[in-house]
């Protein structure tokens, strides 16, 4: 190699999460799960008709504390992870429409939103509701709702679309990943 050229430095591939050995990075739901299986901020720990008055609390001098035993039964009030309860069936649950604080990611799978709006962010405006629905709005009758949108984008428009044709809420506009 001669004074005048400069040396040449090694390319280093980039790596994607796929290939990354954290697996925070690669599944962090089961991550979660399985770090808080068994612990308070589980779930399935808490035992149903239990109230918190009726628990001990745990002893301020023993090192073995009341909550570190099987048996302990846990109240239903406390730090509950949200990624360990299990879903359910939405039967005697009501539906909360998103607010103008949240925007929504439009399907273009739907008759109501144009093929060019497809997976498009769009900011809600309000939302109403058909005759025969009233509020509290069950959840079976979510698809029901009609919401008034309006992207931020080249096309600018305002659209009144049913709730089927989202395909993720964002709630007040926060989003983990980038979206179009």
């Amino acid at each position: 190699m001669s004074e005048t050229e400069a040396p040449k430095k090694k390319s280093k591939a980039k790596s994607d999460a796929s290939a990354s050995q954290d697996p925070m990075l690669n599944d962090p739901e089961s991550v979660v799960r399985e770090r808080l299986s068994g612990t308070t901020s589980d779930a399935a720990t808490h035992s149903e008709g239990n109230v918190a008055a009726d628990v001990p609390p745990d002893p301020d001098n023993n090192p073995d504390k009341a909550s570190d035993a099987e048996d302990y039964e846990f109240p239903p009030g406390g730090d509950v992870d949200i990624l360990t309860v299990e879903a359910g069936s939405g039967e005697g649950e009501f539906f909360v429409p998103p607010t103008i604080e949240d925007w929504v990611v439009l399907n273009g799978n739907a008759a109501e939103v144009p093929d060019a709006l497809d997976g498009a962010r769009a900011a809600v405006l309000g939302y109403s509701l058909p005759e025969g629905v009233e509020e509290p709005i069950p959840y079976a009758d979510r698809d029901q709702v009609i919401l008034q949108v309006k992207t931020r984008d080249q096309y600018n428009a305002l659209l009144h679309i049913p709730f089927s044709a989202v395909s993720k809420v964002e709630v007040r506009g926060i989003t983990p990943v980038a979206v179009k």
